[in-house]
């Protein structure tokens, strides 16, 4: 792309849309890149600063960890936070 300096980021874009035949197929590969990009971030201990973010209205993540949290779903221990 000329003039833009994306670098990996644009190659990687355009493999999916180059790799991936059909549109709704692509819709179908972002949706599930997307939710297993929340599902591994929203996962935290740190309780204090989703409990400060929610009481002025939240961000997404926070809400995610809020319906994670309810389900059980935990970040493994021995990867970080």
């Amino acid at each position: 792309m000329p003039g833009n300096d994306c670098g990996s980021r644009c190659t990687a874009g355009m493999q999916l849309v180059n790799g991936v035949k059909g549109e709704g197929r692509i819709w179908k590969v972002l949706a599930d890149f997307w939710a297993d990009m929340m599902l591994y971030v929203a996962p935290s201990n740190d309780t204090a600063a989703h409990a400060k973010y929610l009481t002025t209205g939240g961000e997404f993540v926070t809400h995610v960890w809020v319906l994670v949290s309810h389900t059980g779903i935990t970040r493994d221990p021995s990867g970080g936070e």
